[in-house]
């Protein structure tokens, strides 16, 4: 128990100092491009038994005032080998397609595999989701805003995210209840053939989880985002409003049926 209690201390102080030093880099004088966004999400994990399982997702984010042109999609297909019930590891393949913008008149493309490896600690009164992902970049070369090179731009990024759930009520996880969300994901850019800024991004979230059902769940709530650009000096500073659904499903269980006597 005290163990316990002292890795629930450490991962609250950890979400804390995360969400403050990545907060203070933007107080400088910077110049920053505000938009707002809508960004509407479906995600599925779908265990086959009791050590693999697959990973897909869907996404659909608007460029400006919430419902303004489209910004980007992604679809990703991947797997998942359960340590235990607890930690995952996943590698996973994500398509992007970014549609025409500040300017440009042509869509690029990214293609970008992943390895994630995620932690879940159930606490009586809190939920922990830890996870920490590499991705493998390859984004379309741009020559101007009308065209596109030949090959694609290879960089490397790192992801870390922590994720804290409170249920509320007595039927904590239980369908018609609802649980408050926070959450807050750092990204690092390092390696790879082009020159680019250690710093990529920070993603703040708070909001709630609906309990659909005993394995859907519809989550809502508001994004910041701190994205810095191939100039250092320039930011953009997102407003997101998130809508996602969460589908996840177990087929490892199957029911022995007994047999009738007559």
């Amino acid at each position: 128990m005290i163990q316990n209690k002292r890795f629930s201390k450490h991962s609250f102080s950890l979400f804390l100092f995360i969400v403050i030093f990545s907060i203070s880099g933007f107080a400088q004088n910077k110049q920053v491009q505000h938009l707002q966004q809508s960004w509407i999400s479906y995600f599925n994990q779908s265990r086959l038994s009791k050590k693999w399982g697959i990973w897909d997702e869907l996404q659909v984010k608007t460029h400006d005032h919430f419902t303004n042109q489209f910004s980007n999609t992604e679809a990703t297909i991947g797997g998942i080998y359960y340590l235990t019930n607890n930690i995952k590891l996943v590698d996973g393949y994500t398509f992007v397609t970014t549609y025409p913008a500040d300017g440009k008149t042509m869509n690029s493309y990214e293609h970008r595999s992943w390895q994630m490896i995620q932690l879940t600690t159930l606490k009586p009164k809190i939920k922990f989701t830890q996870w920490l992902r590499l991705e493998e970049r390859f984004k379309s070369k741009i020559i101007n805003n009308n065209t596109l090179g030949t090959g694609y731009d290879f960089s490397l990024r790192t992801r870390y995210n922590i994720f804290m759930q409170i249920p509320l009520g007595k039927k904590k996880y239980a369908p018609g209840h609802f649980s408050i969300l926070t959450a807050n994901e750092l990204f690092l850019n390092f390696g790879g053939n082009t020159p680019i800024n250690t710093f990529d991004q920070d993603r703040f979230f708070i909001g709630t989880f609906y309990h659909v059902n005993m394995h859907d769940n519809i989550q809502f709530g508001f994004t910041k985002v701190y994205q810095q650009l191939a100039n250092k000096n320039n930011f953009k500073s997102l407003d997101v409003i998130k809508l996602s659904y969460f589908n996840n499903l177990d087929f490892s269980t199957k029911k022995v049926l007994k047999p009738r006597h007559t």
